[in-house]
């Protein structure tokens, strides 16, 4: 139930959460960058569909993962 898994989860300071915003905001924008160059250089001018998935791993890692779709809009 949730009321479990909010029990699971560890208390942070407003320090830690502060950092925490600050590198899930990076790596969100680090991902959404990595998308828009990779969509460039396969002759794209937009992507379509994007999504951002958050995943926690261990030892407090996070990683971002950008997904989308390159297309090639008409001028």
């Amino acid at each position: 139930s949730s009321a479990i898994f909010w029990q699971a989860l560890p208390i942070l300071s407003e320090e830690e959460a502060a950092r925490m915003k600050i590198s899930l905001t990076e790596g969100r924008e680090i991902a959404l960058q990595q998308i828009k160059e990779k969509a460039e250089r396969l002759g794209a001018n937009a992507i379509v569909g994007v999504d951002l998935d958050f995943e926690t791993l261990r030892d407090g890692m996070m990683m971002v993962v950008a997904i989308g779709t390159a297309v090639r809009m008409k001028d």
